[in-house]
């Protein structure tokens, strides 16, 4: 059965072509991923995002480009990273899926991006980190990977020293640097768009010019998850497969 599932779903995987096991006779990356995308899957999340986002007519264009832009991640994820497409995702309270989400459409697009030439590993490809441990790391794979998930911005610890001479500025580096790029860069905060330059206090002017009014510039829209939406998995797990 299992042999059965990798030729279907991994068998133009570019690693391991197939076979589910990599050079070395470890199980391929794409096994893990698929897998913990099938876990979500299977307890339901995929049903649960692509109702949110039908059930989305809320007559606010910022909202509605915002679910049109997540739909397209869904949907054609390859041309989403092709266009360096981007989603603020965020809710006004915690525990609404915010994560969750993030962590579903990175192994979609992990899936679709392991078929391809270009794909390494997912080390090399994809940087999925707390915003405050990003901050703190001298690591360019910030700057250059192929897919960034910069988890809670806004909840740093913002009386660090460090955070106001250093960390604000390098944010501010690698959100140009990927803007013009042209790579896929997905933000989850407890903040709406409007109160995160407040909430920066000025350190953060260009945030807005880069991804735009409320989030609707050319590469950035804003996804609130919240009020009665639930899209968290209660009881798969959906940390980090590899």
């Amino acid at each position: 059965m299992e042999n059965t599932l990798k030729s279907k779903i991994v068998g133009s995987c570019c690693v391991c072509g197939g076979t589910g096991y990599d050079e070395e006779n470890s199980l391929c990356e794409c096994v893990i991923v698929l897998r913990a995308y099938n876990r979500m899957v299977h307890g339901g999340f995929k049903e649960r995002v692509i109702d949110f986002v039908n059930k989305g007519n809320y007559g606010l264009p910022e909202i509605e480009s915002g679910l049109q832009y997540l739909k397209f991640f869904l949907d054609n994820p390859l041309s989403a990273m092709d266009k360096g497409l981007g989603l603020y995702i965020y809710s006004k309270a915690k525990g609404r899926g915010k994560t969750t989400l993030a962590h579903f459409l990175v192994f979609k697009l992990l899936l679709e991006f392991m078929r391809t030439e270009n794909y390494k590993s997912v080390e090399s490809v994809c940087a999925f980190s707390h915003i405050q441990d990003c901050l703190k790391s001298k690591d360019d794979l910030f700057f250059h990977s192929n897919i960034l998930v910069l988890d809670d911005l806004g909840n740093e610890d913002r009386a660090a020293a460090w955070l106001r001479d250093s960390a604000i500025p390098k944010l501010q580096r690698i959100l140009h640097y990927r803007r013009d790029k042209r790579l896929v860069t997905i933000l989850t905060s407890n903040y709406p768009p409007e109160r995160i330059t407040s909430l920066y206090k000025g350190e953060l002017d260009s945030l807005l010019e880069i991804l735009g009014p409320h989030m609707g510039g050319e590469l950035f829209r804003a996804v609130e998850v919240g009020g009665g939406e639930d899209l968290r998995l209660r009881e798969e797990n959906t940390e980090w497969p590899v």
